[in-house]
């Protein structure tokens, strides 16, 4: 099996499905993810409260998430996979109609200019 690293993002989303009684095989499906590396993660957070690697070497103080990130984080994490899904088929629609309408992660001005 190849490893394949996954975002903080993903691994937050898969666990809020977990705990929302979402069936492992859909969150499987939906994000991508190995039922052991779920259910690693989960015992990861129970364990140590956190989904970052243990570093020894890590040093100074934690970066922080800007506000508009963490709200956009946030409002991710309260969505169920359906709503994140049809908030996709939204977004897939906008661009097949050719319109430009900028989310408010976008609007906040904190997207990558070059993508």
């Amino acid at each position: 099996m190849v490893y394949k690293p996954h975002s903080s993002e993903v691994k937050l989303l898969a666990l809020a499905a977990l705990e929302r009684g979402v069936a492992v095989p859909t969150i499987e499906t939906l994000y991508g993810v190995d039922r052991r590396s779920i259910f690693r993660w989960k015992a990861q957070v129970e364990s140590t409260f956190t989904l970052a690697r243990q570093h020894s070497a890590m040093v100074g103080r934690p970066r922080a998430i800007p506000a508009p990130l963490l709200h956009v984080l946030t409002q991710l994490l309260d969505e169920t996979p359906s709503e994140r899904a049809e908030r996709a088929r939204l977004r897939a629609e906008r661009v097949t109609n050719g319109r430009c309408v900028l989310s408010e992660y976008e609007r906040a001005g904190t997207h990558d200019a070059g993508s």
